[in-house]
């Protein structure tokens, strides 16, 4: 079983810029993530040929989501790197969005569907999994160590990937890519 996401996976420039500020800092992370660097965008479900939970979504809904974000007519955007922090399992970096581009996709994304997460969207690049339980003041320690260096970036398409459910930290599955004007 896969989950599927609206998500914005980087270039590899971007990524390998994104990975070497940031590879090595916090000893504590599991060293074999795998997961491609990117931001997801809106939770969609899990991706079936038919419905049968609240939480799947069939290839209609892929159509549905596709004709969404044909009809936003979005630009290629730039988003850029904010603060290191840390939610209780992972290590992220926030992204600062000036010109509203990802709420104006999950907003378009949210009339053909309902999202599967948490209530409040923070956009964020998972920079990695803890490999064990830490106090918090040892992670944001050494999150305080390290020197964060501003870094935008354009995104000039949107994917739609899965994952197993199964691998947290497997790799990303490209399903549908959306080139932004």
């Amino acid at each position: 079983m896969t989950l599927g996401y609206g998500i914005l996976r980087l270039s590899a420039r971007t990524s390998l810029s994104i990975a070497s500020k940031f590879k090595h800092t916090v000893r504590q992370l599991w060293q074999n993530y795998q997961r491609q660097l990117h931001i997801t965008v809106f939770v969609a479900g899990f991706v079936v040929p038919q419905k049968r939970w609240h939480d799947d979504i069939d290839p209609a809904d892929l159509d549905l989501q596709y004709a969404a974000l044909q009809n936003l007519d979005l630009p290629a955007f730039r988003l850029s790197l904010g603060a290191i922090d840390s939610f209780e399992q992972c290590l992220f970096v926030h992204i600062n969005d000036r010109q509203q581009s990802l709420a104006r996709i999950r907003d378009a994304l949210q009339t053909v569907g309902t999202e599967i997460s948490p209530p409040r969207y923070c956009p964020h690049i998972t920079l990695g999994f803890y490999q064990n339980n830490f106090l918090c003041q040892q992670i944001f320690a050494k999150i305080a160590e390290i020197e964060q260096q501003p870094l935008s970036f354009w995104v000039k398409k949107l994917t739609f990937g899965s994952y197993q459910a199964t691998d947290l930290q497997g790799k990303l599955t490209p399903i549908l890519q959306w080139e932004l004007t």
